[in-house]
């Protein structure tokens, strides 16, 4: 179903024909996240790309990241792909101590989740001038809440492809983008998961309790069928 069929479903079954479509947008798309986050489904599990060049290694993602699995950086010009190493933040500042700029530049070796929020939000590189090119950090004018970020170390020496795997929500649904795998493939869990949120706004517990066990029976139907398919005649291949 497209996001107008779901506004139609949603006062349907909840009765509410007097809400604004901006509003039933909110309910609906705060439904999707939730089955995001409580469902192991096949589409949750993305891949995203992105060219890197001559001194990066903070990768701002903006979108949703549920999950980091692996990231890898593509040399064409050698036609090599590198799975990149996991380590702890801490220790990527151990071994990288310098100010950024400073650093040698190589083929990024080391990835972790970056952690881009500063505190208090509302800072500025201005006010830090001297000391930016040691703090990887989104200031104010950069929107750190709409991003997750990566690093990847020793900074970039060329031109790359990044790749990095993960679990993603889904995007938000809107006039210009109305559909998702939830929407295609269980519409009514998402205007029971929209439901939900519109009986937890209404501070009614046994609604809310009604509309989560109709969902999580679904769901473990579709946890079960992945599992099924992660499960069926898996063999390593032999190199």
């Amino acid at each position: 179903m497209q996001i107008a069929e779901l506004r139609t479903l949603f006062k349907e079954i909840t009765g509410r024909y007097d809400l604004a479509d901006a509003r039933i947008d909110d309910y609906i798309n705060a439904g999707v996240k939730r089955l995001d986050q409580l469902a192991d489904y096949p589409q949750v599990e993305g891949r995203y790309f992105e060219e890197i060049t001559i001194g990066d290694f903070m990768i701002n993602i903006s979108s949703y990241v549920l999950a980091w699995y692996d990231v890898w950086v593509v040399d064409t010009a050698n036609d090599a792909r590198t799975m990149l190493q996991k380590v702890e933040y801490n220790e990527l500042k151990e071994y990288y101590p310098a100010d950024f700029a400073s650093l040698d530049q190589s083929v990024p070796l080391y990835w972790c989740p970056g952690k881009i929020r500063p505190i208090p939000e509302t800072i500025t590189a201005v006010a830090f001038a001297g000391y930016t090119d040691y703090m990887d950090i989104l200031f104010d004018a950069d929107n750190p809440e709409e991003y997750d970020s990566v690093l990847v170390f020793p900074p970039s020496d060329g031109t790359y492809l990044l790749e990095v795997t993960g679990r993603f929500a889904s995007p938000t649904l809107t006039d210009a983008h109305n559909q998702n795998w939830w929407t295609l493939r269980y519409p009514f869990e998402v205007i029971w998961a929209a439901a939900y949120y519109l009986e937890v706004t209404y501070r009614n517990t046994e609604g809310a309790k009604d509309w989560m066990i109709a969902i999580q029976g679904s769901l473990d139907l579709v946890d079960k069928d992945d599992a099924d398919t992660d499960s069926k005649d898996v063999n390593r291949m032999d190199g």
